[in-house]
């Protein structure tokens, strides 16, 4: 096989040509700026989104993903400020070898880097089409990359050597290029006078369509879902359409069964991959669809998110915001969730409660007793919360809000047979202060305990009756804490329903001997995390806006070993 060789390889499957273009988002980091980094807003202040290639991706893909290739200015410095931290000074290098694109020369006798790279603009994608089950076959999924052509006489001079290796066909008046001996699905190739696509022969067909017919920038549902995000250094954005189950899966199924080579999953990623597949298998189609932009700049990035949702799952999007804003005082983590059935399965709820006990089965990997279903169906926000100044005093507790003061009692009873059963930890019936009830078992071999108390329609589970006593009766709320507006200011005002103030993690563990360990690099980045926050909030009955935002600090000069 000799036609494609360079980029044949690395797309060797339907889903990788969408990751790949997630992947050559950094490979222009290397250009010239055109402009100096600067200060950029706050998202708050964000413009909507605009995917340049959405007019070159079909209407009905599944899925989408473009990168702009050559980032200037802040956008590039936030690129190479990460990238540094982990020993990467030429990213655009490093995955160009990731995906064997290094390895594989043109007919030619040229490279990609030399070669192709330069013919392309600035922006390059990928996208996903859902393939229908067919007699004897089932569903499946097919895809290809897309990029931006700055210019197409010297691309097609760089592949000239190759196609004519191949079968030259005509697609809508284009000529389109399918790999030799390519069986029944084979690559194709096309050059056209602004865009260039490879992929799967079907998925390059309805890119060339869409360059004079129906695209995705005015398909409706990948409107309302990235109308809905608005970003400042946007380097890439990411759509998808979760109605499309059976899209997700075949890709998964895909990668579980791929032979990829020893240069491409490890086993430890194959069993994940298959635990995945196995995992969102007949999982029930929602209704929703979700926009994701990618931001950096020096000292922050984030995820600017948005999409759509059924009206009757609107009440789940700031979920468990209001509980993590009622912890205790002096938290550096908590993370909440609220409306816990619908989070996990939404569109469930109101169905037949065996199937839907079965569905939660198979995503958790264990038997869900329908009884503990309903349950879980009474919890209306589950919230985790740590604080503490050091490793001796750390503390914390889970927090379940239930529908009334009984909920929280059967749920108590659950935990304690669960625990009782399925551990050797025994609990012990034990006053707490600020509880009703209190629960407490020692840790075997540790000189720890476990307790469990419920207050109300509330149950806390700590370390110690003390970490009880402070989620029930907390003598300040975290929603008051300075951390806290600092947490709600990164993420454009939306109440946080995940706050880490990662400052702490260095001092907590910066007493450890890590640089013995071989961990020194690992502490240098930590060192630099200040601020991870993360919310969403409803715009509409059926649409929701959300961020999540890390805040770091610049590196320590060389040679430095100062903390902060």
């Amino acid at each position: 096989m000799t036609s494609f060789p360079t980029l044949r390889p690395s797309l060797r499957h339907a889903s990788a040509a969408a990751l790949l273009a997630g992947a050559l988002a950094l490979t222009g980091c290397g250009g010239d700026d055109k402009k100096d980094p600067a200060a950029a807003p706050s998202a708050a202040s964000g413009a909507p989104v605009q995917a340049v290639l959405a007019d070159d991706v079909p209407a009905d893909a599944v899925a989408f993903g473009e990168a702009d290739i050559r980032p200037e200015g802040a956008t590039k410095a936030g690129i190479l400020d990460v990238t540094k931290a982990f020993g990467i000074t030429d990213p655009g290098g490093e995955l160009i070898k990731a995906l064997d694109l290094d390895s594989h020369d043109l007919a030619s006798g040229k490279s990609f880097e030399s070669a192709i790279l330069p013919t392309l603009g600035d922006h390059v994608g990928g996208f996903l089409i859902a393939r229908p089950a067919r007699k004897g076959k089932a569903a499946g999924v097919s895809g290809a990359l897309v990029a931006e052509v700055r210019d197409a006489t010297a691309l097609r001079k760089a592949l000239d050597a190759d196609l004519r290796k191949s079968t030259k066909l005509e697609v809508d008046g284009q000529e389109v290029y399918r790999e030799p001996d390519g069986g029944k699905d084979p690559f194709a190739i096309w050059v056209g006078d602004r865009t260039f696509s490879v992929g799967k022969e079907d998925a390059v067909r309805k890119a060339v369509a869409a360059a004079s017919g129906p695209d995705l920038a005015g398909a409706a549902r990948y409107r309302s879902a990235i109308g809905q995000v608005r970003a400042t250094d946007q380097v890439g954005v990411v759509w998808l359409d979760l109605q499309q189950t059976e899209a997700l899966d075949a890709v998964l199924s895909e990668l579980d069964s791929a032979d990829l080579g020893s240069s491409r999953l490890s086993g430890r990623e194959r069993r994940l991959g298959k635990r995945l597949r196995s995992s969102t298998s007949g999982l029930p189609r929602i209704d929703a669809s979700i926009g994701v932009a990618l931001e950096a700049r020096p000292g922050r990035i984030g995820l600017q998110l948005g999409g759509t949702q059924p009206k009757e799952l609107a009440h789940t999007t700031s979920g468990g915001a209001d509980a993590v804003a009622a912890l205790p005082s002096g938290s550096w983590f908590a993370a909440g969730l609220g409306e816990l059935r619908d989070s996990l399965l939404p569109g469930t709820t109101g169905k037949d409660p065996k199937q839907a006990a079965q569905q939660l089965s198979k995503l958790l990997g264990v038997d869900v007793p329908e009884q503990l279903l309903s349950d879980i169906g009474d919890v209306r926000a589950i919230t985790l919360g740590a604080r503490g100044d050091s490793l001796l005093s750390l503390g914390g507790a889970v927090v379940v809000q239930t529908k009334d003061a009984a909920g929280s009692g059967r749920l108590m009873d659950a935990l304690a047979g669960v625990l009782g059963d399925k551990t050797s930890l025994k609990l012990r019936s034990s006053d707490i202060p600020g509880a009703d009830k209190g629960l407490v078992g020692q840790l075997p071999g540790l000189p720890l305990q476990v307790a469990i108390g419920t207050k109300g329609d509330r149950l806390a589970i700590g370390l110690g009756p003390d970490s009880v006593t402070g989620a029930l009766e907390p003598k300040g709320r975290l929603g008051d804490d300075p951390v806290y507006a600092r947490a709600q200011a990164l993420i454009g005002g939306a109440k946080p329903q995940l706050l880490l103030d990662a400052s702490r993690i260095g001092e907590l563990i910066g007493s450890l001997p890590l640089d013995r360990l071989g961990a020194g690099g690992v502490m240098q980045v930590v060192r630099r995390l200040q601020l991870l926050s993360a919310g969403a909030t409803n715009t509409g009955a059926t649409t929701w806006r959300g961020s999540a935002v890390l805040q770091y600090g610049p590196a320590p000069a060389t040679g430095s070993s100062a903390q902060r």
